[in-house]
């Protein structure tokens, strides 16, 4: 369940421009929450908006495989949550 107030929160935020980006298609990385990592080098597997600079790159590596250079073309990446809905199904 995700509380209503964040669901209004999230609708009222402004639309991205994506019709200015000079690309096909752009990337798009789908994660989990961050938790606790039992890796050496990390502390956390995830994402989450309070983690550092440093250790979201940590926590976001491994996540996907991708070829690098189509990725930065787009000149984006959106990050979606996991149970975060990010489009509503049609009334039926």
């Amino acid at each position: 369940m995700i509380p209503l107030s964040a669901v209004h929160a999230l609708s009222a935020r402004r639309t991205a421009p994506l019709q200015q980006l000079d690309t096909g298609e752009i990337a798009v990385l789908r994660v989990d929450t961050a938790q606790p990592s039992e890796d050496p080098d990390r502390d956390w597997i995830g994402f989450a908006a309070s983690l550092t600079p440093d250790a979201l790159i940590k926590a976001l590596r491994g996540w996907w495989r991708c070829d690098a250079a189509s990725v930065a073309a787009g000149g984006v990446l959106p990050v979606t949550l996991s149970g975060y809905v990010v489009a509503e199904p049609e009334q039926v």
